[in-house]
Order: structure tokens, then C-alpha cells, then sequence
């Protein structure tokens, strides 16, 4: 295809786009991701702090937004860079769950 055909194909695709709208929406799911796993910190050490215990499933939370995150970096950009980092959070996030769910077996059996 040459480039006006495609700038013409790009222009209706996007014809009935908001930019505004897009990029509000996008900026607003960001912020509240960022608050949520702020908070998930926050949850997270009051929790080691008052009741002296590993707080597992906020570290699953956390290793999961960081997990999706970055795997849909890795296939939209197809970087190697984000693979790895996709596997290593997945991998956290796989741990940290099994983590979760022993120290609740152990909280149900005392």
C-alpha cells in the first residue's frame, strides 16, 4: 500500500475519535491504578506492623497489575525486554498467590 493510502484508511478509522476522551480515559485509568496499588502498600505494611504477618495477597495484587502490564507491552511493541519482565512478574504473581493461599490454610487451621 502506498502512504496516502494508508493516511486516508488512518483518517476514517479515527474520524469519530475524541482525542480528549481517549486520552482523559487513559490518564484516568492510570491514576487510578496508581492509587490502588499505593493503597495496596499502604494495606501491606500496616498489616506486617500491627499484626506482625506476611500480607501475601497485596503482594499478589501488586505482582498481577505489574504482570498484565507489562505482558500487553510485550504484544502490542513485541519487545524481548517486556517478555522477560512479563515472565518474572507472572512468576511473582504465581508465587505470591500460592503464598497467599498456604498462609490461609495455616490462619483456618489455628
Amino acid at each position: 500500500m502506498d502512504k496516502e493510502k494508508l493516511l486516508e484508511m488512518s483518517r476514517k478509522e479515527n474520524q469519530n475519535i475524541d482525542l480528549v476522551m481517549k486520552e482523559t480515559e487513559t490518564k484516568s485509568a492510570s491514576l487510578a491504578s496508581v492509587a490502588a496499588l499505593s493503597l495496596c502498600i499502604v494495606f501491606r505494611v500496616m498489616e506486617q506492623v500491627i499484626l506482625d504477618r506476611p500480607a501475601f495477597g497485596y503482594y499478589c495484587i501488586f505482582s498481577t497489575y505489574a504482570a498484565v502490564d507489562v505482558l500487553y507491552k510485550a504484544v502490542k511493541l513485541k519487545d524481548k525486554k517486556y517478555k522477560v519482565l512479563a515472565a518474572v512478574w507472572s512468576a511473582a504473581a504465581v508465587f505470591s498467590l500460592v503464598m497467599y493461599i498456604i498462609s490461609l490454610a495455616k490462619q483456618a487451621r489455628s
